[in-house]
């Protein structure tokens, strides 16, 4: 049975409890890990499994770890014997640390640096693991947040995008192992991938047809909502067909012009019927989607970073799977929503307006 995790302590409690268990192997992977309290609690409690003999590996983002590779420069006795870096920016694989060539370096190499590991994946004894929207970092342990703990069902495939990021992150093994994209067709309805153009067109055609079969409802939560056109449109007409369609987008945001980018859309979400939510309590950082008796937990949000740039996973799951009820958690968090009513479009000033306007043009980078 799935275990859902619906609070970052009731996450943080767990990834200890694992750590401490394991016996053979930790698989480690955060696009973001923090010098703060939280991240430094975690890797100390990494490297001392590893003092006594246990395999850790870990895979942090370029961009989104930047501060902990920075720290661990002037800690060195703290960084792991098996780390890598996904994309690393040029000061963290540049010993000269020349600013000057570190710039160009960015600057021509933006498309590839553009393309960041947005996963959140822990993996122990290669028997558990945990998944979901978490990273660990004190402020982010202030967010609402969801995650799974799985001990068979994905296991396999999860672990084969393991393998795969860690021999595709710097620093990189002259051989990839073709194989591990084998079994990711194989269980591809229950765990979506993107780390190719055909797995991310595959990821958006399960998504669309998903989206097309639901019957009863559809239910979003998610803290960026910037979704390609066409799902955008499957929604209208799914609510012009009469299905309860409900999305719960957060009040405050960690990125200001991503809050506008969510806002320019209520207009048109409204006039098709379609219910808008704001979470109130904390920032909102969540990502899952519930469409009839099927829910989808990961790392995706629903805008065009995490369909068509950075690399995401999430599990699709029936409600046979868990002991939680689905609509017990939408409900929950729909309780500590406000509805989103017509007045507010209001917010949509002239300049939010201008600056979204300009946002379109670099949606690909939001």
């Amino acid at each position: 049975m799935l275990k859902i995790l619906l609070q970052s302590d009731e996450f943080f409690s767990q990834l200890k409890i694992h750590i401490e268990k394991a016996n053979h192997s930790i698989d480690f992977e955060f696009y973001n890990i923090d010098p703060d309290e939280y991240g430094l609690h975690i890797l100390k409690k990494l490297k001392e499994k590893e003092e006594q003999g246990v395999t850790v590996r870990l895979i942090i983002d370029g961009f989104g770890s930047l501060a902990l590779t920075r720290y661990l420069t002037l800690n060195p006795h703290l960084k792991l014997k098996n780390m890598k870096i996904f994309n690393p920016l040029p000061e963290q694989v540049d010993k000269s640390k020349n600013p000057f060539l570190n710039f160009f370096k960015l600057i021509f190499n933006y498309k590839r640096l553009n393309r960041r590991d947005h996963r959140k994946l822990a993996i122990f004894d290669q028997r558990q693991a945990i998944i979901g929207s978490f990273n660990i970092a004190k402020r982010q342990m202030q967010w609402k947040e969801i995650g799974v703990v799985t001990d068979f069902l994905f296991l396999e495939t999860l672990k084969d995008t393991y393998e795969f990021i860690w021999q595709k992150s710097h620093p990189r093994q002259k051989k990839l192992r073709s194989f591990l994209r084998i079994r990711f067709s194989k269980e591809f309805k229950n765990v979506l991938t993107n780390f190719s153009r055909r797995e991310r067109k595959k990821k958006i055609q399960f998504l669309k047809q998903s989206l097309r079969s639901a019957e009863k409802k559809i239910f979003i939560s998610t803290p960026y909502f910037y979704p390609p056109r066409d799902i955008l449109k499957i929604l209208k007409t799914k609510k012009e067909g009469g299905l309860d369609i409900k999305i719960i987008l957060p009040n405050q945001s960690d990125i200001i012009i991503s809050k506008w980018a969510n806002e320019s859309f209520y207009p048109t979400l409204k006039a098709s019927g379609i219910e808008i939510f704001e979470y109130q309590p904390q920032f909102m950082h969540q990502k899952y989607m519930i469409i009839d008796d099927t829910m989808l937990i990961g790392s995706s949000n629903l805008n065009q970073r995490s369909f068509f740039r950075d690399y995401e996973t999430d599990i699709v799951f029936d409600s046979s799977s868990t002991d939680v009820d689905f609509n017990t958690i939408f409900e929950r968090d729909l309780k500590q929503s406000s509805p989103v009513e017509p007045s507010e479009f209001q917010r949509m000033i002239p300049l939010k307006q201008a600056f979204v306007f300009i946002f379109s043009f670099l949606k690909g980078w939001f």
